[in-house]
C-alpha cells in the first residue's frame, strides 16, 4: 500500500530529527515531541486504513456482503480521528519551530499559534459532526438500526471542505512566512534559497489539501465504500507530507555528519582561493589548527560577527529588527544567527600566546539550538 510506504519513509525522516536532537544536539523540543505524537497518529490511521481494505474498503458496496459494508464502514469512520489529527499536530510542530527560531513578536506568535488552534478547532468539529450527524451514532455501520434519524451528508461535507481549505492557506503561510524573513537578512543568496526551500517544503501539502478536498463529496456517495478510498488515502499522504516536511529543517548536522563538512559555509569559493597576485587568502583555522598565512609571511587571523534576531522585539520590526552581538553570543539558544568574518592581518609575533578560536560558518545550532 502506498500509505504504509509513505508512513515508512515519514518514520525514517523522525528517527533522523531524533537523532539529531538526542545524540548531536542533546536537547529535544516541543516540536519534537510534536512530530512523534504526529507519527504515532498516522501509525494508528495505517493500522485502521488496514482493517478498512480487509473488510471491503475501496471495493463496490453491491459486491460485499452486509457484514463486510458494516465492518468497512465502521474502520473507515475509525480511522478518521486519528486520519485528521496526523495532519493537524505537524502543523503545530511547525509553528513551534518557527516560533523557536525566527523569535516573531508577542503578537505575531500570538497570531501563529492561534492559526494553527482554529485549524485544530475545525477538525473537532467535524469529527463531531461524523458521529453525531446520526441518532444512535451506530446507526451508520450497524444496518439493523431501522430507527434512526440523520442530519444531511453535506453537513459534514460542507464543514469538511472549509476545514480543508483553512488547512492549505495555513500551510502555504507557514512555509511563505520564514522566506520573507531570511530574504530581509544579509547572507548570499543561496544560503536563502537553501534555508527557505528547508522551511517551506511545507507548501507541498497545501496543494494536496486542494486535491483532497475536491474528494469529500465521496462522503455522502451510496457507494461509499468505493467511492471514500480516494479521500482516505490522500489524507494520509497529507499528514505524512507534513511529518517529512517539519523534519527537513532539523536534518542539517546529519546531512553535515554525512558529508564531513559544513553545508552552509559563510565564506564565498571565491574568497577561499588564492588570488594570482598573491594577496590575503580567507580561510580560518586549518584543520590542523594552523593558520593562513599572506606573502610577507604575516599571520592572517579572523574576528566573528554574530547577527541575530532579537528576542524581545515587537512584532512591527521582530524579524526585520537585527541586533549585533558578540561571539559569545553565537550559542544563544534558537535564533537566526549569520556570522560575518573579517579577515585581518597581523605580525605572527604578536600571537604566540594567542588564543584558540572557534570554527567559521554558520551554525546549524541557529535551527537546532541545544538550549
Amino acid at each position: 500500500m502506498a500509505d504504509t510506504s509513505l508512513t515508512s519513509i515519514s518514520t525514517l525522516f523522525v528517527l533522523g530529527r531524533l537523532f539529531v536532537r538526542t545524540k548531536i544536539l542533546r536537547k529535544a523540543h516541543l516540536d519534537d515531541h510534536l512530530t512523534v505524537l504526529s507519527l504515532l497518529l498516522s501509525y494508528v490511521t495505517v493500522g485502521l486504513e488496514i482493517w478498512a481494505v480487509q473488510s471491503g474498503n475501496g471495493r463496490h458496496v453491491g459486491t460485499l456482503s452486509t457484514e463486510q459494508q458494516s465492518a468497512a464502514v465502521l474502520s473507515t469512520i475509525s480511522g478518521f480521528p486519528p486520519n485528521v489529527l496526523a495532519y493537524t499536530v505537524p502543523k503545530f510542530a511547525v509553528v513551534a519551530l518557527l516560533v523557536r527560531i525566527l523569535h516573531p513578536g508577542r503578537v505575531h506568535r500570538i497570531v501563529l499559534w492561534s492559526l494553527a488552534t482554529i485549524c485544530l478547532v475545525l477538525v473537532m468539529l467535524c469529527i463531531i459532526i461524523l458521529f453525531a450527524q446520526c441518532t444512535p451514532s451506530r446507526a451508520q455501520w450497524d444496518f439493523t438500526i431501522t430507527d434512526k434519524s440523520c442530519w444531511s451528508p453535506w453537513v459534514l461535507i460542507d464543514v469538511a471542505i472549509l476545514t480543508g481549505a483553512y488547512s492549505a492557506a495555513l500551510g502555504l503561510y507557514l512555509a511563505v512566512y520564514p522566506a520573507t524573513v531570511l530574504m530581509r537578512l544579509q547572507m548570499n543568496i543561496k544560503k536563502k534559497v537553501i534555508l527557505s526551500v528547508a522551511l517551506g517544503i511545507g507548501s507541498i501539502s497545501c496543494f494536496i489539501s486542494i486535491y483532497k478536498s475536491t474528494r469529500l463529496p465521496s462522503l455522502a456517495s451510496k457507494d461509499f465504500t468505493y467511492d471514500s478510498a480516494d479521500l482516505v488515502v490522500w489524507t494520509v499522504v497529507e499528514g505524512n507530507t507534513l511529518i517529512i516536511a517539519s523534519c527537513i529543517p532539523v536534518l542539517g548536522p546529519l546531512v553535515e555528519l554525512a558529508l564531513g563538512r559544513r553545508v552552509l559555509s559563510s565564506t564565498d569559493r571565491k574568497y577561499q582561493k588564492q588570488s594570482n597576485t598573491g594577496g590575503l587568502r580567507s580561510g580560518g583555522i586549518g584543520m590542523d589548527g594552523s593558520r593562513p598565512m599572506n606573502r610577507n609571511g604575516n599571520v592572517v587571523g579572523k574576528n566573528s560577527t554574530v547577527i541575530q534576531s532579537r528576542h524581545d522585539r515587537d512584532d512591527a520590526s521582530s524579524q526585520e529588527g537585527i541586533t549585533v552581538g558578540t561571539a559569545k553570543s553565537a550559542h544563544r539558544p534558537g535564533g537566526i544567527l549569520r556570522t560575518d568574518d573579517v579577515t585581518v592581518s597581523f605580525d605572527s609575533r604578536s600571537v604566540a600566546d594567542g588564543r584558540k578560536k572557534e570554527g567559521d560558518g554558520p551554525k546549524w545550532d541557529a535551527f537546532q539550538s541545544r538550549d
